[in-house]
């Protein structure tokens, strides 16, 4: 399975989520592939991502930031946007302009329905019947929650608080992603 994470620039969050979900997928044994763009991808990893994730025994150097493409959302089975913002923007570049991201393509819904907001993806999963799948989850209609409830902040430009809060949530979001996909992937 490819999990694809997308934030703005490729900055923080996604690659954080990318650092930390692929570390503890190592660690469980968890076999995932995990990948991280930006919808407006910026230059590399900002430093204090950089010096949370080396906190967590996570090292990923001075990595470039990775801008989101059409063929990077095709090849990923699910798709864990930041924010709701996110989302929607993923979904008008490359499903309903179509999959080649022009408005002569015809729209992809097979992309549609793996395109999601992380938290939003982990609430359904724990209000979910015991046992729903992968394809059940993604099938089902999206819980009325709030984009401040399900947004990831942003910690860029507020300091290395926010990047430690932010790295936190991740943490949880990453721990409960696993558990859902866990089962299927053994």
């Amino acid at each position: 399975m490819h999990i694809l994470f997308l934030c703005t620039g490729n900055t923080c969050r996604s690659p954080m989520a990318e650092a930390i979900t692929s570390a503890k997928a190592h660690a469980r044994g968890v076999p995932l592939e995990v990948s991280s763009a930006g919808v407006r991808a910026e230059s590399t990893i900002a430093p204090p991502a950089v010096a949370v994730l080396g906190a967590r025994g996570i090292v990923v150097g001075d990595r470039p930031a990775v801008q989101a493409t059409a063929e990077l959302v095709r090849a990923a089975d699910l798709i864990l946007c930041a924010t709701v913002a996110h989302r929607d923007l993923v979904f008008a570049e490359f499903v309903a302009s179509g999959p080649d991201g022009g408005a002569e393509s015809a729209a992809d819904p097979d992309i549609a329905g793996r395109i999601v907001v992380w938290a939003e993806f982990i609430a359904r999963a724990q209000t979910a019947s015991p046992g729903t799948d992968l394809a059940g989850l993604l099938a089902s209609p999206p819980l009325p929650l709030s984009a401040s409830e399900i947004d990831l902040a942003d910690p860029a430009g507020r300091g290395d608080p926010a990047y430690v809060a932010a790295a936190a949530q991740i943490d949880a979001l990453a721990d409960a992603l696993l558990d859902v996909l866990e089962p299927s992937l053994r």
